[in-house]
């Protein structure tokens, strides 16, 4: 699975059958010049050997500024984090038979003129999970989650609330299989220092457990 340069940003399909990451790599390109860019790599499961990752870069049409966040449960549909020049974005790809389609920006109900730094899909797929810093919120950045009609179009993003989100930033959630356990890193909660993993089950009414 590793390539040369640094590889981060792993995640995996619900089904555990597919994997996209980043890597941090040297391009030596004769007409833009040579320079260090972020190459996404999508690999699958063939039995229980993952197969060669392939580069799927240009498949996406990324310019080399983009990190993987996370992937659909079938592992169908591509979510990215790309700076934007200190206003950062989401983007999705989704996967027509082998080839992906090149990355569309989510609407202006998920990206603000602030941070979004991270999104994940619920099982079903209707649900996003992200982070972002906009005014609003509890402080830092927060967890907030939207969700999509039966059109596809995206609601207006909730904050998850003062249970999850803290004074200090959260980040990367991800909802497990269940639909109610999600798993996020946090700087607060009586974290042991920086970000540490936490867990919280929702309840049949909707709230979040300690």
């Amino acid at each position: 699975i590793n390539q040369n340069g640094e590889n981060y940003y792993p995640a995996i399909s619900g089904d555990g059958k597919s994997m996209v990451f980043t890597a941090y790599q040297e391009i030596k390109d004769p007409i833009e010049g040579d320079g260090f860019f972020d190459i996404i790599y999508y690999s699958t499961l063939d039995g229980s050997e993952w197969k060669k990752p392939k580069d799927i870069s240009q498949d996406v049409a990324s310019d080399g500024y983009f990190s993987s966040t996370g992937l659909s449960y079938n592992g169908d549909l591509l979510i990215m984090y790309r700076d934007d020049y200190g206003n950062g974005n989401l983007y999705f790809s989704t996967k027509d038979k082998n080839t992906w389609t090149p990355f569309v920006k989510f609407p202006k109900q998920i990206n603000s003129k602030y941070n979004e730094t991270h999104g994940s899909l619920s099982k079903d797929g209707k649900t996003l999970f992200f982070v972002s810093d906009k005014p609003g919120g509890i402080g830092g950045k927060d967890i907030y989650k939207c969700i999509a009609d039966n059109e596809g179009r995206w609601g207006v993003p909730e904050n998850l609330g003062n249970v999850i989100n803290t004074e200090f930033e959260e980040e990367t959630p991800f909802l497990a299989e269940d639909g109610r356990t999600l798993f996020f890193a946090s700087e607060a909660h009586n974290s042991m220092g920086g970000y540490d993993i936490f867990k919280s089950v929702m309840d049949d009414n909707g709230n979040w457990s300690e």
